[in-house]
């Protein structure tokens, strides 16, 4: 199964003491984690790390909360503002998302109240990319060691984080797939001489995931067969067997012979296909079936086919 490359990179910071602020001498004794490190460790508190993003995809940042101390921290507020360069905030979600503003909400505010020690809290916040400018993302945290809040015991402090979208132009789409998703993820670009091909897919909504669709230069190929065009690429981060249905289209010459098209399928990494079907013999005989054509069909010089398979992986068309 597929292993997208989204897999968070927790770089190492200076160790601080944690969100101290202007707060006097008893005060900063206090310790609070927030950063995208689920385990807490304190050399990557303040830091949030993004996903890799293509422009118009989405880029998230996990979000983990824990009063390190050992009392009870009061007032615990993450606000997120709205990110510099080519990122908009557009979401949130995950175990404790409800104690955030509405998705698209900006600033968004986090409000957690006391969190005693050891309390933790987790969600995640979406970002949508609009440029290939870099971005930056802040969230001002603030909690209070005293009721009634106020005084100098009011800590406050930025977390950061950036990412940079890149342009994946005909051939590339890095996103994020948020809980509910739907509707296909593919390469943009019309089929023609300067873009012979696209793909796209529609995975299941249960599917939580980062997810990279597109075509690449290949040499895959089995036997004798006579294997055509590029590599169609759907890397799912998440493993399993899930649904996959994919929509490829290719630039074929017009004597193309749908009646010995087929199509070889590859686990991530492999060289040897684990699917070897054509559209003669090996049509979807109900919604359910995987390893099978849906459709297939040539409208000029443009072959467009629909296949299901368990999983993701990687498909090379053949003659």
């Amino acid at each position: 199964m597929g292993r997208l490359a989204t897999t968070l990179a927790i770089g190492s910071l200076v160790a601080m003491q944690v969100f101290s602020g202007t707060a006097s001498a008893d005060a900063e004794t206090r310790h609070l984690f927030v950063g995208s490190d689920p385990t807490a460790n304190p050399l990557t508190n303040g830091q949030l790390v993004l996903s890799p993003v293509t422009v118009n995809g989405a880029s998230i940042t996990p979000v983990h909360v824990e009063n390190i101390d050992n009392q009870t921290l009061n007032h615990v507020v993450v606000t997120f503002i709205a990110p510099t360069g080519g990122l908009a905030l557009t979401g949130r979600f995950g175990p404790n998302a409800g104690s955030c503003s509405p998705a698209g909400t900006v600033p968004m505010v986090c409000d957690f109240g006391s969190l005693k020690a050891g309390a933790k809290r987790d969600f995640t916040v979406i970002y949508t990319a609009t440029s290939t400018a870099a971005a930056t993302v802040t969230a001002q945290v603030t909690f209070n060691e005293t009721k009634p809040n106020g005084g100098s015991n009011a800590h406050i402090d930025n977390i950061t984080g950036g990412v940079t979208p890149t342009d994946g132009g005909c051939n590339l789409v890095v996103t994020y797939m948020p809980p509910g998703h739907s509707g296909s993820i593919g390469t943009p670009c019309a089929i023609d001489s300067a873009n012979p091909q696209s793909t796209s897919v529609v995975v299941p909504s249960s599917v939580v995931s980062g997810i990279t669709v597109g075509e690449q230069a290949s040499t895959l190929c089995s036997g004798t067969l006579e294997c055509f065009g590029q590599a169609s690429v759907a890397d799912v981060a998440q493993d399993g067997t899930y649904t996959v249905v994919w929509t490829i289209q290719w630039q074929v010459d017009q004597t193309f012979n749908l009646n010995k098209f087929g199509i070889l399928h590859y686990a991530d990494g492999a060289s040897t296909p684990d699917l070897n079907i054509t559209w003669k013999k090996d049509q979807c005989k109900n919604a359910n079936a995987t390893g099978c054509f849906v459709s297939a069909s040539v409208s000029g010089t443009t072959l467009t086919a629909v296949i299901r398979t368990a999983g993701n992986g990687s498909m090379r068309g053949f003659r």
